[in-house]
């Protein structure tokens, strides 16, 4: 009943204004800006002047757009009006029990994305590539920290949005202003923003500073994330961030063209990490040196113990190199320790048997699965359906 209301007295009010207010279906948008165009030259100066300026004394948002629209050449932005406005939004909507729920949580981001499409970009276009850094900044790390339901993903949403001005500014940027960007990025992978939102800051770290004179410095800020993540006190913590910036050195050794035994000697240094075992494994396969990935494999099963992950490389590997007797005994392995049942690898053991030797290796695998690896989805594949 509310929703029906709401959208008559929506009706009702549109109805009222007048037949220009009506262009704002898809696709008239641009026949809706026209007829306001119209209206506005209808009108005399003093009116329009009149008008425009009781407008902005009552929305400092509007005031401050329509100052720098007027002032196109000037050298910086007050941004502390434009972080004034932000703070005021977040206010707006937090209210007073300091959350914003589901259902304000969409209207929060695009009054974000608004200030981001109109004033940032019009900083951007004038050149104030600074002033523009430094409010996308300011929005990236509130939106990092405040407290919301992000179900419908805005946050993921507004993040690459800031992610893609960011790389536009690191290409507009003059030399000494970029500099100044790489060390905001760098100084904030400190928890100042949410986990899964350092990931846009190390991978614009990554992407965004490709120059020569960058890679050194990067290099050795990697390293001090590498030292940084061994001190962690979790190990299951410290061990992933350990393995995520070893693999980035080693992207950056590669672009080097180091030689081989310095990659080589990374690797070694943090074998024990199973990333960069994986990383290394994956090199082994591009390169078909099959045997050094065995080799590779069961060292990891000896540091990490066997799982479902390695029996399954061993088993490609096997079908690789053309051994169906070890390819076989892999999926055999699979089947009744590390994903029992799984009905893919049932049917791949099917195909390695005649119709005839099927029947009684099928009861092989049915007397040896526990109950609850789910018999009867095997059952159905083979139609007995009298066990089933």
């Amino acid at each position: 009943m509310a929703a029906v209301l709401y959208e008559w007295s929506s009706t009702e009010d549109e109805e009222q204004v007048g037949d220009f207010t009506n262009k704002n279906s898809s696709g008239k948008k641009n026949n809706k800006r026209e007829e306001i165009r119209k209206l506005v030259e209808s009108a005399d100066q003093e009116t329009v002047t009149l008008f425009l300026t009781d407008v902005l004394m009552e929305d400092e948002k509007l005031l401050v757009r329509f100052y720098n629209k007027v002032n196109k050449q000037v050298e910086d932005y007050d941004v502390s009006l434009y972080i004034k406005q932000i703070d005021d939004i977040l206010k707006h909507y937090l209210r007073r029990n300091h959350f914003i729920d589901y259902y304000q949580a969409n209207d929060f981001i695009s009054e974000l994305e608004d200030i981001i499409d109109k004033d940032v970009s019009d900083m951007m276009d004038n050149g104030n590539n600074l002033c523009a850094f430094e409010l996308l900044n300011y929005i990236f790390v509130l939106l990092g920290n405040v407290p919301m339901d992000d179900s419908d993903g805005g946050t993921g949403v507004l993040a690459n949005i800031i992610y893609e001005h960011w790389l536009e500014l690191l290409f507009q940027a003059k030399p000494q202003e970029k500099r100044k960007m790489y060390e905001w990025f760098t100084s904030h992978l400190d928890g100042s923003v949410i986990d899964y939102l350092e990931d846009d800051i190390e991978n614009i770290i990554m992407e965004g500073f490709k120059e020569k004179e960058y890679r050194k410095d990067k290099m050795a800020f990697i390293q001090s994330m590498i030292k940084k993540s061994q001190e962690e006190e979790s190990e299951w913590s410290g061990d992933y961030k350990l393995g995520k910036w070893a693999l980035r050195y080693l992207s950056l050794l590669e672009e080097e063209a180091t030689s081989d035994k310095e990659i080589e000697d990374f690797y070694r240094k943090y074998w024990k990490n199973s990333q960069v075992r994986r990383n290394y494994l994956d090199s082994c396969m591009d390169k078909k040196d099959y045997d050094r990935a065995l080799e590779v494999l069961d060292e990891g099963i000896l540091l990490d113990g066997d799982n479902s992950r390695y029996s399954g490389k061993k088993k490609e590997i096997f079908l690789l190199q053309g051994n169906k007797a070890a390819y076989v005994d892999q999926l055999w392995k699979l089947i009744l320790e590390h994903k029992k049942g799984d009905l893919e690898l049932f049917q791949e053991l099917k195909e390695q048997y005649s119709p005839e030797e099927w029947l009684v290796k099928r009861e092989e695998v049915f007397e040896k699965l526990p109950k609850y690896a789910r018999v009867d989805r095997l059952y159905k594949e083979e139609k007995l359906y009298d066990r089933l």
